[in-house]
């Protein structure tokens, strides 16, 4: 019986030394990479994760973000000039970059108090002694939609 009970013992612990073990491992059930001239980005979602207490985890996510490129974007903006401020009866709107322009003058509350498209000269002089002292703000739209927005002053 203790013969048995040893070959028993012994052939349990040779089992139990040679069994599988496992070590952590990651199975991606979906995923890819997106690259373009400034970098690339490699993700995977769904995830599963075998841990070592070999527990079984879903929902891992991991994502490895290179950037090989910076650039910087720099935009022209059109020198509008708005002189003289503060002005009594007129403004001159004087601008080397654009052909045509579109205003528009803002009261304090933002109601408008002066509005119109024109060719741009050298200068354009708009008339604003019918304007009620106080501040105002002109916003200058040039041909490629680009706003400038200037600050004036109104006074007798």
């Amino acid at each position: 019986m203790i013969r048995l009970t040893l070959l028993l013992l012994v052939w349990i612990t040779t089992i139990a030394c040679n069994s599988q073990s496992l070590s952590p491992a990651k199975v991606t059930t979906t995923g890819g990479t997106v690259s373009s001239s400034n970098g690339s980005l490699e993700y995977s979602a769904g995830d599963m994760l075998l841990s070592e207490d070999e527990s079984l985890q879903s929902g891992f996510q991991s994502t490895t973000l290179t950037v090989t490129q910076i650039t910087e974007n720099t935009v022209s903006l059109p020198t509008f000039k708005v002189y003289p401020n503060p002005a009594a009866q007129s403004i001159i709107i004087s601008s080397a970059s654009s052909d045509y322009f579109s205003y528009s003058i803002y009261g304090i509350k933002g109601q408008i108090v002066l509005s119109e498209k024109q060719a741009l000269s050298d200068a354009e002089k708009i008339d604003i002694s019918q304007v009620p002292n106080g501040t105002y703000f002109i916003n200058i739209t040039n041909d490629n939609n680009v706003v400038i927005t200037y600050q004036i002053v109104k006074a007798n």
